[in-house]
């Protein structure tokens, strides 16, 4: 795929498997400040750039058709085997890469924590944070206790965060805890009254019987 303003004359070739995106090209420092920037690193054994597919980084397809998009619209050639993927690439149809996730700590000083992690050059983002009560900056985060999931939660919705699979079971696991074991309470005893009720009716009938075997 030739670019319509071409600025290079290597070509970059993409890839994609289920766990990995993978740039093989010639050395090029613009290249190479692109790739690193959406979190490319460079593989000595492989010779390539390779990027590692996690539940924060979205489908392997859509980071290939993003990558190829944005190696055409920087003026590179683009080579893609795949069909679909090199459609994709050319008409920008991909699921852009949130950059914007709240984690569950699970070692180190913070342990048990939530940290906020967003891309860089966000000072909006970092200040409200940073309101949060009780919030501590623990580079490249900031770090949250969890029993604020309340205000977490509100500032995720505002300024466009997702949260990881670890951070939304410890959130639920400390709401449980927050409202303490479900006990079911065992049904009221029936009034003693009623049943003293019934004896005098009772008693009742009994003297009638009484008095009419008499007359």
């Amino acid at each position: 795929m030739q670019p319509e303003d071409k600025k290079h004359d290597i070509v970059v070739e993409i890839s994609a498997r289920e766990d990995r995106v993978t740039v093989t090209s010639p050395r090029d420092e613009e290249l190479r400040l692109l790739l690193r920037e959406r979190g490319y690193s460079f593989s000595q054994d492989n010779r390539r750039w390779e990027k590692e597919i996690t539940f924060a980084t979205g489908s392997a397809r859509d980071r290939a058709a993003e990558i190829g998009n944005v190696c055409l619209r920087a003026g590179f050639p683009v080579r893609i085997y795949d069909d679909d993927i090199r459609r994709r690439a050319i008409a920008a149809e991909f699921e852009p890469e949130c950059k914007r996730w709240i984690f569950h700590r699970v070692d180190g000083k913070y342990n048990g924590w939530l940290a906020i992690k967003w891309e860089r050059g966000s000072q909006d983002v970092y200040d409200a944070a940073r309101r949060i009560a009780g919030s501590r900056w623990d580079s490249p985060s900031v770090v949250v206790p969890v029993e604020q999931y309340q205000a977490i939660e509100d500032f995720a919705e505002v300024m466009g965060f997702r949260f990881s699979p670890g951070a939304a079971q410890a959130i639920e696991e400390y709401k449980a805890h927050e409202r303490g074991p479900v006990i079911p309470a065992e049904p009221a005893p029936e009034p003693k009254q009623a049943d003293k009720l019934a004896e005098v009716l009772k008693s009742s009938r009994e003297v009638l019987e009484d008095l009419r075997d008499e007359a």
